[in-house]
């Protein structure tokens, strides 16, 4: 994420956001963000590592608050980031609700789930290279479930779990 001092500061930098423990710079540009101040650019050498968490414990409150932050989105984003888990949602659930049916139902969600794995060999390779992480374009199918599972079990605890979470 980038964004012109200018538009940072006409905006009052982070100051609409100060209540939260975390995802102030994405909120930012998720509220200042148009058609006609943004661009999407993809490249290796625009990566910013951070030290990961080294427990799960530590992983999943940060998870947690990043949930948190996301609350905070405008409504239309919300909306599309509700869309994705839904339909992901649903494509497990109709994969797994017709293994226990017929024998062609059983082939057709077979044959839509290779379908949807072929169309993404084609897209995440691609993106993957660009992005520098190459030797992960074989393992998108089992991350895309691990993806699934993971956010909705944190999604989970979000909603139920502890409500505060805050900094060290």
């Amino acid at each position: 994420m980038a964004y012109k001092k200018s538009l940072f500061f006409k905006n009052k930098g982070f100051a609409a956001h100060m209540h939260i423990p975390s995802g102030d710079d994405d909120l930012f540009v998720n509220a200042h963000a148009n058609k006609y101040n943004t661009e999407i650019r993809l490249n290796q050498d625009s990566h910013v590592w951070s030290e990961p968490n080294r427990t799960w414990g530590g992983y999943l409150k940060q998870k947690k608050r990043h949930f948190g932050a996301g609350k905070l989105y405008k409504s239309k984003h919300k909306f599309i980031l509700s869309l994705q888990i839904i339909f992901q949602f649903l494509f497990y659930g109709f994969f797994v609700g017709c293994m226990f049916l017929s024998r062609e139902a059983q082939y057709a969600a077979g044959g839509i789930l290779l379908l949807s794995i072929m169309i993404r060999c084609f897209v995440y390779p691609k993106l993957l290279k660009r992005l520098n992480y190459s030797d992960l374009r074989w393992w998108f199918p089992i991350l895309d479930i691990l993806l699934f599972l993971f956010l909705s079990l944190n999604g989970f605890l979000a909603m139920f779990g502890k409500k505060k979470v805050s900094w060290k």
